[in-house]
């Protein structure tokens, strides 16, 4: 199969009523202890949906049915995970576009390398910043583009911090899109198109999915394309492990309808002007998602292994609290003075915990202009 222009779901597993390993107390107390979504957190988008939009109490009521029960309340436990939309794709635009997967494909090079970090992190709030606003609005924007190309009926968003650069560089990252799209056409009328598509990578990562901003399938090539719109760091396409992942999710949704054999990836960054590009065999991503991923993966979500130091530490919550940070920061510091340097080791740490949170918070609060 080459390529089709409609966009097919992926397939729903049929319930059974055979018994099987599933079934057994061992395998119900392994799915109880794997549950990572808790009551309150549905609870709380739930209402905040609700309040959005009144018809999706009647939508979330019903799918509660299908449970057999009436009210959130008398949910199972070990229900949450399913509830919550992994396993029914109904629900997953009411539910988990608001629920935040531990480990995320954006911090993915985080956790792959430092797996006890992603646990860590959950010690600490999770500070939003008008960077991270201002990134939203740039993905709202450039995605309006992209589907009124499609001939989507869509609204153009609007938003505070929506100005002539956001203009610009979203016209940039939609007309790089635009005129691949164009390209394919060439030889394949009708490619796969989707915007914003919601990637499911969890038989992999616990509980992990992300969203591609643009995925495109077309003559045997993946094609994963993400907008960043950062400029205090130049983001590379090259062995990016969230590209990866969401290549993988991709992969695993459509690799049984189309026969893709090249995955082609690119980081399209214009406040750097930087368009990076990263290809490799179907074959060379799998092979890296069985041996790297998955035992890592599996590290991260039970809290496992090493803290590892390095420039991942940038962006993590836990960093003032990391004993390998400051251990590292301890290390420059006696190459730098030597022994002497040994008695002020305890207010080093300190200062180094100040300077870092004083950073942290100067970059959450800093005005957009």
């Amino acid at each position: 199969m080459r390529c089709r222009g409609k966009k097919i779901p992926a397939q729903k597993e049929v319930p059974s009523d055979k018994t099987t390993d599933k079934d057994t107390p061992a395998a119900k107390e392994e799915t109880q202890s794997a549950v990572t979504i808790t009551k309150d957190e549905i609870t709380a988008v739930i209402v905040a949906k609700i309040k959005k939009k009144r018809d999706n109490n009647e939508k979330i009521g019903q799918l509660l049915k299908t449970y057999g029960v009436a009210q959130l309340s008398d949910l199972l436990a070990e229900k949450y995970e399913a509830f919550s939309g992994r396993c029914l794709p109904d629900l997953r635009e009411v539910i988990m576009p608001e629920v935040h997967a531990i480990l995320s494909a954006s911090s993915s090079k985080r956790w792959l390398n430092c797996t006890p970090s992603a646990r860590l992190e959950q010690n600490f709030p999770n500070e939003s910043s008008v960077y991270a606003e201002e990134g939203t609005a740039a993905h709202e924007l450039g995605e309006y583009k992209l589907r009124k190309y499609l001939h989507e009926r869509v609204k153009r968003p609007t938003s505070e911090y929506e100005d002539e650069e956001m203009e610009a560089n979203t016209d940039i990252y939609a007309e790089f899109i635009i005129s691949t799209v164009e390209r394919i056409k060439e030889t394949c009328p009708h490619p796969l198109v989707m915007v914003e598509e919601r990637l499911d990578y969890s038989y992999l990562v616990p509980s992990g999915f992300g969203t591609g901003d643009c995925v495109i399938i077309a003559d045997g090539t993946l094609y994963v394309m993400d907008y960043k719109n950062g400029k205090g760091v130049f983001v590379s396409c090259d062995h990016n492990p969230q590209m990866m992942l969401y290549a993988l999710g991709a992969y695993h949704a459509y690799g049984y309808l189309y026969n893709i054999k090249q995955v082609s990836m690119t980081i399209i960054q214009p406040r750097l002007e930087n368009i990076s590009t990263y290809e490799c065999s179907v074959e060379e991503l799998l092979d890296w998602a069985e041996t790297y991923v998955r035992p890592r993966a599996k590290l991260a979500f039970e809290g496992k292994g090493e803290q590892v130091p390095g420039d991942w530490c940038r962006f993590c919550r836990a960093r003032t609290s990391c004993k390998a940070c400051a251990e590292e920061a301890l290390a420059l510091v006696k190459e730098e003075f030597g022994e002497a340097a040994e008695p002020l080791y305890p207010r080093i740490i300190k200062y180094f915990q100040i300077v870092e949170s004083y950073h942290f918070i100067k970059f959450a609060n800093m005005p957009s202009k």
